[in-house]
């Protein structure tokens, strides 16, 4: 197995915890990131993103730079973790967005090289071991995880805490955010800003024609939970 950057390097861990434990326990041994966080939330800041990967979030950073704290792909356990009781005072909001479109943006967008150097460790780990998208869903992702890297991890573990419960004020689907947007703002309190396509991965084709049926049922056994609980259908 390739070495690069796993949250789960014990297959066992991921059995008996959640993604969203082991990121919101991290905040004790993560100082700076923890920093960070404090010194945003500081600064009068009453809305936190809880930015899922390949889900517009840099479009809505690059529109809305200092109207809200973010740091990259926290998780909303790991906010409330760290702000404790206070983390009622903050609106929140996160994108989701259809876990089989989803799928392929990352792919893409990790095989052209991403944004950081472990996009680009991890996007020269799928080119040397992946030929078409079709063999990392029949082959590499079940033998390696959704828990592999990051993008690849459910978004469930995005915005919910214990039990399954979304603990996020708002969640909003991609698929319908050019529309939904001005009563989002609305609804957070921030100016309507129109959000430009930033860091996205062009397609010329429907993201249902790269899967075939077999393709298809592993993303939806893989992704059910999203499925489910975010109303998705292929």
């Amino acid at each position: 197995m390739s070495t690069y950057n796993v949250p789960w390097k014990n297959s066992k861990l991921k059995e008996v915890f959640s993604y969203r434990l082991w990121d919101s326990l991290s905040i004790i041994k993560q100082a700076k990131k923890k920093k960070h966080l404090l010194n945003q939330l500081k600064e009068e800041k009453n809305i936190i993103l809880v930015h899922i990967p390949k889900t517009a979030g840099v479009s809505i950073i690059t529109a809305y730079r200092d109207s809200f704290a973010e740091a990259r792909h926290t998780t909303a356990l790991h906010y409330k973790c760290l702000l404790a009781n206070d983390f009622c005072k903050f609106k929140t909001f996160s994108i989701v967005r259809n876990p089989w479109a989803r799928l392929l943006s990352a792919y893409n967008f990790l095989m052209q090289g991403g944004l950081t150097v472990d996009d680009r460790n991890m996007g020269a780990v799928l080119n040397r071991e992946c030929n078409t998208f079709d063999e990392f869903i029949k082959n590499w992702l079940p033998r390696h995880s959704v828990y592999s890297f990051t993008h690849f991890i459910p978004q469930n573990e995005f915005v919910c805490g214990f039990g399954d419960k979304i603990i996020v004020d708002e969640i909003v689907k991609l698929e319908s955010l050019d529309s939904d947007w001005v009563q989002v703002t609305q609804r957070l309190g921030l100016p309507y800003r129109r959000l430009a396509k930033e860091n996205s991965t062009k397609l010329e084709k429907n993201y249902s024609d790269f899967y075939d049926d077999e393709s298809k049922e592993i993303v939806a056994e893989l992704y059910k939970k999203d499925i489910v609980l975010f109303d998705y259908d292929f």
